[in-house]
């Protein structure tokens, strides 16, 4: 009876570990596949992929740098001035998110009843582009805010706010801002005035 009772025990000892394994597995997954690793941002480039008008691009991280490529220092301080300004003025005091523009957001969006207007900050817009889906819903926005927040600390805000300038649309199948400066005004980033 006693080497029963010892084979009991230690099968639901090994038992227990087993399911403790399965579940850690189950979860690490979760997690792994809704919060992807943002710190890949540090050492890779999105590229974006247009497929054309009503479709939304694909955007892949390699590690070099797409061929239009522009560096923060590429651009004159007046466009990414401008940009920051109209985009996310806060861009250099939030550590991701902003707490102001989410309130507004939030109080427009109920008294309109639906999702109208978003809060996104440029590392939260970046995040959605190169890690998430465009769609709309708390849960998206929840796993934004959070990635957000890990790309901040693990990033910095140069790599993001350069990111995001190569990466934004700036009209119809118009990415990145030397695409942009081209486009709208036949010159380069850095003679943006």
């Amino acid at each position: 009876m006693k080497n029963f009772g010892s084979r009991f025990l230690f099968s639901l000892a090994v038992a227990s570990i087993l399911v403790t394994a399965a579940v850690f597995y189950v979860a690490y997954g979760f997690v792994s596949s809704e919060f992807p690793d943002v710190s890949r941002l540090k050492t890779h480039y999105p590229h974006v992929h247009y497929l054309g008008k009503g479709r939304d691009p694909v955007i892949t991280l390699l590690r070099e740098r797409p061929l239009q490529w522009t560096s923060l220092g590429d651009v004159s301080r007046v466009g990414w001035g401008a940009i920051l300004v109209s985009e996310d003025w806060a861009f250099y005091q939030h550590p991701g998110y902003d707490v102001r523009q989410i309130k507004e957001a939030l109080k427009e969006d109920w008294e309109d009843g639906r999702f109208s207007r978003g809060a996104s900050t440029i590392t939260q817009q970046v995040v959605k582009n190169v890690f998430l889906t465009r769609n709309k819903n708390l849960w998206r926005k929840l796993k934004e805010l959070l990635l957000a927040v890990r790309l901040e600390k693990t990033v910095g805000k140069k790599k993001i706010f350069e990111s995001y300038l190569n990466l934004a649309e700036w009209g119809e199948g118009v990415f990145g801002i030397r695409a942009a400066s081209h486009f709208y005004f036949g010159k380069e980033p850095s003679s943006l005035l």
